[in-house]
């Protein structure tokens, strides 16, 4: 029961750490202005949950922003395998 409970508590902490990043990612781009430090900050997200829409999003959405086309590719592709009706 231990090992459960730690184990579950070790998956809220992940994604609240991920959010966290996630929250930061934001900040970086939208306050600052910060594209680098803002997909360091998004990375870092879905390093902690992988399946994190929001990081995918915007991640795919500023590499389009810089020209990173193949970049950007790569995150709508992902959207749609988790998420096959996102627009």
């Amino acid at each position: 029961m231990c090992r459960e409970n730690s184990s579950d508590r070790l998956d809220e902490e992940r994604l609240m750490a991920a959010e966290i990043s996630y929250r930061l990612g934001k900040y970086d781009e939208e306050r600052i202005g910060d594209v680098n430090s803002a997909i360091e900050a998004y990375n870092d997200c879905l390093k902690k949950a992988g399946e994190h829409m929001p990081a995918m999003e915007a991640l795919a959405r500023l590499y389009q922003n810089i020209g990173e086309n193949d970049q950007c590719s790569a995150y709508c592709n992902r959207i749609l395998k988790i998420e096959p009706s996102n627009e």
